[in-house]
């Protein structure tokens, strides 16, 4: 998904579904569909090659598809 950060700036957060919602979304979704979500905000953690990584994504409860 991304966001806008009113400017010059996008950020990207990954957005995970399941089951039926993970269904609806693939069928109706498109690129620069306006959505809704709403759900748990977590941050992974890893390490790579001895790097500390991290990554922020949501898993969803609900999309809401909106206006065009």
């Amino acid at each position: 998904m991304a966001v806008d950060n009113y400017g010059d700036k996008t950020s990207f957060v990954s957005v995970t579904c399941w089951r039926k919602l993970a269904e609806n979304v693939a069928e109706y979704m498109e690129k620069g569909r306006q959505v809704g979500v709403t759900g748990e905000l977590v941050q992974d953690r890893w390490e790579k090659d001895g790097e500390k990584r991290s990554k922020i994504k949501i898993n969803a409860r609900n999309v809401k598809f909106l206006s065009y």
